[in-house]
Protein backbone atom coordinates (compact mmCIF):
# COMPACT_ATOMS: atom_id res chain seq x y z
CA UNK A 1 0.00 0.00 0.00
CA UNK A 2 1.28 3.43 -0.92
CA UNK A 3 0.82 6.12 1.69
CA UNK A 4 1.04 9.85 0.93
CA UNK A 5 3.40 11.97 3.03
CA UNK A 6 4.40 15.61 3.47
CA UNK A 7 7.90 16.92 2.86
CA UNK A 8 9.72 20.21 2.40
CA UNK A 9 12.66 21.10 0.17
CA UNK A 10 15.64 23.20 1.26
CA UNK A 11 16.52 24.22 -2.30
CA UNK A 12 14.40 24.45 -5.49
CA UNK A 13 13.71 21.00 -6.96
CA UNK A 14 12.61 20.30 -10.53
CA UNK A 15 9.84 17.72 -10.95
CA UNK A 16 9.79 15.91 -14.29
CA UNK A 17 7.45 13.70 -16.31
CA UNK A 18 8.59 10.17 -15.48
CA UNK A 19 8.22 8.99 -19.09
CA UNK A 20 9.67 11.90 -21.08
CA UNK A 21 11.93 13.60 -18.51
CA UNK A 22 10.35 16.95 -19.43
CA UNK A 23 10.28 19.46 -16.56
CA UNK A 24 6.73 19.92 -15.25
CA UNK A 25 7.12 22.24 -12.27
CA UNK A 26 9.57 23.34 -9.59
CA UNK A 27 9.11 22.91 -5.85
CA UNK A 28 10.36 25.90 -3.87
CA UNK A 29 11.56 26.08 -0.26
CA UNK A 30 9.16 27.41 2.35
CA UNK A 31 6.13 25.16 1.91
CA UNK A 32 5.12 21.56 2.64
CA UNK A 33 4.65 19.43 -0.48
CA UNK A 34 2.66 16.24 -1.12
CA UNK A 35 4.61 13.05 -1.73
CA UNK A 36 2.48 10.30 -3.24
CA UNK A 37 5.11 7.56 -3.24
CA UNK A 38 8.64 7.19 -1.87
CA UNK A 39 10.41 5.00 -4.42
CA UNK A 40 13.70 4.99 -2.54
CA UNK A 41 15.73 6.97 -5.08
CA UNK A 42 12.92 9.32 -6.19
CA UNK A 43 9.57 10.70 -4.98
CA UNK A 44 6.34 10.69 -6.97
CA UNK A 45 4.89 14.10 -6.10
CA UNK A 46 1.83 16.22 -6.83
CA UNK A 47 1.79 19.97 -7.35
CA UNK A 48 -0.80 21.34 -4.89
CA UNK A 49 -1.53 24.27 -7.19
CA UNK A 50 -2.11 22.50 -10.51
CA UNK A 51 -2.62 18.85 -9.58
CA UNK A 52 0.16 17.75 -11.99
CA UNK A 53 2.02 14.62 -10.91
CA UNK A 54 5.68 13.97 -11.64
CA UNK A 55 8.93 12.56 -10.31
CA UNK A 56 11.47 14.40 -8.17
CA UNK A 57 14.81 12.64 -8.54
CA UNK A 58 17.03 14.96 -6.45
CA UNK A 59 16.33 13.91 -2.86
CA UNK A 60 19.15 15.91 -1.28
CA UNK A 61 18.25 18.53 1.34
CA UNK A 62 14.73 17.14 2.00
CA UNK A 63 12.81 17.27 5.29
CA UNK A 64 9.94 14.84 5.85
CA UNK A 65 7.13 15.74 8.22
CA UNK A 66 6.68 13.49 11.25
CA UNK A 67 4.07 10.76 10.74
CA UNK A 68 2.02 11.64 13.83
Amino acid sequence: MVEAFWFAVGTPKVVVDEHTGRALFTLEPGDWEVGIEDRGNEFLVQDKRTGHVGVMRDLSNIERAPKD
